[in-house]
Formats: structure tokens, sequence, C-alpha cells
């Protein structure tokens, strides 16, 4: 059993063929899909739009590999409604895979590390306060690479293994992306997916239990 575990797509109306081949290959190459959250921008994307925009052509792929999509903070279960099912065959705040080598708890991680949203508990920020700070993010990456993340945002990694140390039982390992810094921590059980934006792809292969992380270009 293969599983694709991928988050932080932020996908909108700004539409990347490039981003769409990258992830059609991924998501063929594997038996089963997790979608971490922030899947769709559901700050100045709305859900209507994403459905009918050029991103669709990515839907029948996800049914057929009975993807499991669990909600973020920019695509947030309240931003959405019935119709996820043109994507996935189930959706959760938190998800649990059973492997031979441990369990794997999927959440998307902005209730351990809170954004601005979940601090002032609103639906959503301002469309230029999030436009800003994803340019600032892809000018940090594109000058740093994905060190630029850790620069930006690996201290909630930090805070999010010292959250979960009493959370988390035998064998289990808490999967995130939110943080956008994409690392696996085995010793403090977690593993965090990365992200799929600014020309850079992390991404997380479960295959017969074991955990592995890659990284790539999609531009």
């Amino acid at each position: 059993m293969k599983v694709l575990v991928i988050s932080d797509s932020h996908l909108d109306q700004n539409f990347e063929r490039s981003k769409l081949s990258f992830l059609k290959k991924q998501i063929e190459s594997v038996d089963q899909v997790i979608i971490n959250g922030d899947f769709w921008e559901g700050y100045y994307f709305t859900f209507d739009e994403f459905l009918n925009s050029p991103w669709k052509e990515l839907f029948p792929l996800l049914k057929k590999k009975k993807t499991v999509y669990i909600f973020g903070n920019h695509d947030k279960e309240v931003l959405s409604d019935k119709r996820i099912d043109k994507f996935c065959d189930s959706s959760h705040m938190r998800y649990k895979l059973h492997t031979p080598n441990y369990i794997y708890v999927f959440e998307h991680g902005n209730r351990l590390a809170p954004y601005l949203d979940d601090i002032f508990k609103v639906k959503k920020l301002p469309k230029n306060l999030n436009v800003i700070l994803g340019e600032l993010e892809g000018l940090a990456v594109r000058l740093f690479g994905a060190k630029g993340l850790s620069y930006l945002y690996g201290r909630f990694n930090l805070s999010i293994k010292e959250k979960i140390k009493s959370e988390l039982k035998k064998n289990e390992v808490l999967v995130t992306g939110h943080t956008h810094v994409a690392e696996v921590d085995l010793k403090n059980k977690y593993i965090n997916d990365g992200l799929i934006r600014h020309g850079l792809a992390h991404y997380l292969i479960i295959q017969n239990g074991i955990p592995t992380l890659h990284k790539e270009k999609y531009r």
C-alpha cells in the first residue's frame, strides 16, 4: 500500500499548468491520497470558484484514489459544502491511518500552532494581508530555498513537538502541514509534510508503514 500525503497547495485563481501536472503525476503513482489541509485557498477564492476552476482536472483522479481530506485553516469546513465529495471519499478534522509500524495521526496543525484567524476566531483573514504574506514567503523560497521556510516558521514545528508529548499514545506519530516546514522526526513522533507552492514541492510517501519525505521543484 503506497499512500501520498500532501498539504498546503493553496490552489487559487492563479492557475499553474506545471503545478497541475506535478500533482497529477504524484496522485497517479500511488494507491491512496491524504490531503492534509489547505488544499485550496479559501481566504480569497470561493468554493464555487474552486470547483469550477481548471484545478477540477484533479478531482476524478483524487476520487479514484479514495482520497481522505482533512480541513485546514485556509480551507475550513465552514467555507465549503457537501460538494467536497467531488474530490474526496471522506473528510475529517483528524484522521488515523493504522500501519504495521506506526499509527499515523493526521491533522492540519492549526490547532497546535494557531494562525491569526484561529486566534481571533474568524472564518478567514483579509485577501490583501494573505497576498502580501504569500509574496513574502515566495521571496524567501526564491532566495533561500526550503531553508527560507525554516527561517520563517521553524519555531512552530518545535512548539508542536512540545505540545504533542502528552497527547500521543504508544506507536502514534502526528503528521501535520500548516507550518510549511517539512521534516520527519520520528524520535519526537512528528512529521510535517511541507507545502506545494512557489515552485517547491514537499510531499510524504508512506509505503508499507515506512514514511519517506520527498522534495522536488515543479517549475
